[in-house]
């Protein structure tokens, strides 16, 4: 648990120090989501509330704050051996002052985490595995 704590601060510290860089973004471990409301939740990634709890464990897009509900959908699909890559296109989505957020949710949970993109961000994409599992998300 230690080490997974250490790599997230580490890939956090990434996007932050480095905006421009291409980043690896890691949810919050998933042990962490029934206790979103607590004060010990991770950094940088404020706690949310949605209004029905996660079908399944999955990340979302928005064009902005996720409380303004405008989630983006992914604008294609490419098959890598036996993992599915969605890749979300970011350039012509908002106004260069307006940060798209990624959000993590986890299944049976109400409690989601959300942060904001960097603005330099033009794609992201997605890696899912098998049931899909997401594996990697990825933003340059």
């Amino acid at each position: 648990m230690v080490k997974l704590g250490v790599f997230l601060v580490f890939c956090l510290t990434l996007a932050v120090v480095h905006p421009g860089m291409a980043s690896e973004y890691v949810c919050p471990p998933s042990d962490t989501f029934h206790r979103g409301d607590s004060p010990d939740h991770p950094a940088g990634w404020p706690a949310r509330t949605r209004e029905q709890p996660a079908p399944m464990d999955s990340i979302q897009f928005f064009d902005g704050d996720p409380s303004e509900e405008a989630g983006l959908a992914p604008q294609r699909h490419i098959q890598e051996g036996n993992d599915e890559v969605s890749v979300w296109p970011l350039e012509q989505v908002t106004p260069t002052d307006r940060p798209v957020w990624l959000a993590c949710h986890a299944a049976n949970e109400r409690t989601f985490f959300a942060r904001p993109l960097p603005l330099s961000v033009k794609e992201c994409r997605v890696t899912y595995g098998q049931k899909n599992h997401v594996r990697r998300i990825f933003c340059e």
